[in-house]
């Protein structure tokens, strides 16, 4: 295997301990083992699909550009539930998409602006019903 195959970086950010990369797929860890980050990056930044586990126990899947997520992509509760899926961008829910609310008692269809539910949408409840 060819060393420049092989690249391996360590940098201590905050409460991140380490930072692995080989073949612009890496993982990152918190100071006590557990995994924050694994999937594609660039130039040492988070891009392409990732995963990212938050340290209260949310975690996002999707598509990540210049270290934050930017594209499509889910975000779980703590419960593996769904809270949100649809578009993010620099992080936050952003244009089309659909949020449900942690009990499972309704959810939104619509249109978010940083996070927040902005312009056209529909609330539902669990059964389906226009709440």
């Amino acid at each position: 295997m060819k060393e420049n195959l092989l690249k391996i970086n360590l940098k201590v950010i905050e409460n991140i301990i380490m930072k692995m990369v080989i073949h612009e797929i890496g993982f990152e860890f918190y100071s006590n083992g557990n995994i924050i980050y694994e999937g594609g990056f660039t130039d040492n930044k988070r891009e392409g699909i990732g995963k990212y586990y938050k340290i209260e126990g949310q975690y996002y899947i999707g598509q990540w550009k210049n270290d934050s997520g930017n594209g499509r992509g889910i975000l779980y509760y703590k419960n593996r539930n769904i809270k949100y899926e649809g578009v993010f961008l620099n992080g936050k829910f952003e244009g089309n998409g659909k949020f449900y609310d942690e009990s499972g008692e309704y959810y939104y269809i619509g249109q978010f602006k940083n996070s927040v539910k902005h312009g056209k949408g529909i609330i539902y409840t669990k059964d389906g019903d226009v709440k």
